[in-house]
């Protein structure tokens, strides 16, 4: 009887709806015991222009450093000098969820009409990952994936780190 009910929730013709109900944290974009959460894809572009990025993905990025080039801060003040050349896609401001999976979602959807390229830049060199912070609310808890994120991960062979952070109460 085990065997059948396996069988069942992996069949095709299992929605992906009725696949999401068993797992033990549903998504919750009020996570309770986080204070706020975001993702980076990182292309670290070598000697490479990340407008060359740019176009290659047709992806604006939300930032970008340049070998060489006086970052640009907020009020137009002018930040250190880019020490490499990287391209960002920070889901930061554009999701507004304290669920990472949202955060995740949001730039491996942006990234899957791409892959192709993705991948290509990856077996040419180029370094690449998905950075990830999540600051915790109360110094308990940590963020969920669900099989979905991590295959379409690993399907862009992205590297993927997860930093925790807390800062405590203000008293």
């Amino acid at each position: 009887m085990l065997l059948m009910v396996v069988l069942l929730a992996t069949s095709p013709t299992t929605s992906r709806n009725q696949m999401t109900k068993s797992y033990l944290t549903p998504i919750d974009d009020n996570y309770a015991t986080c204070e706020r959460t975001k993702a980076v894809l990182r292309i670290y572009c070598g000697d490479a222009s990340p407008s060359s990025i740019t176009s290659l993905l047709s992806i604006q990025p939300t930032s970008i450093v340049e070998l060489g080039v006086p970052q640009v801060r907020r009020g137009g003040k002018h930040g250190p000098i880019g020490k490499i050349n990287l391209w960002m896609l920070d889901s930061e401001g554009a999701i507004q969820s304290k669920d990472l999976r949202r955060h995740l979602d949001w730039i491996l959807d942006i990234l899957a009409p791409v892959s192709a390229q993705i991948l290509s830049l990856r077996q040419s060199g180029i370094c690449m990952d998905l950075n990830c912070v999540w600051w915790s609310q109360s110094g308990e808890g940590g963020p969920a994936l669900w099989p979905d994120q991590m295959r379409r991960i690993a399907a862009l062979d992205l590297e993927l780190s997860i930093g925790f952070s807390y800062y405590g109460d203000d008293d």
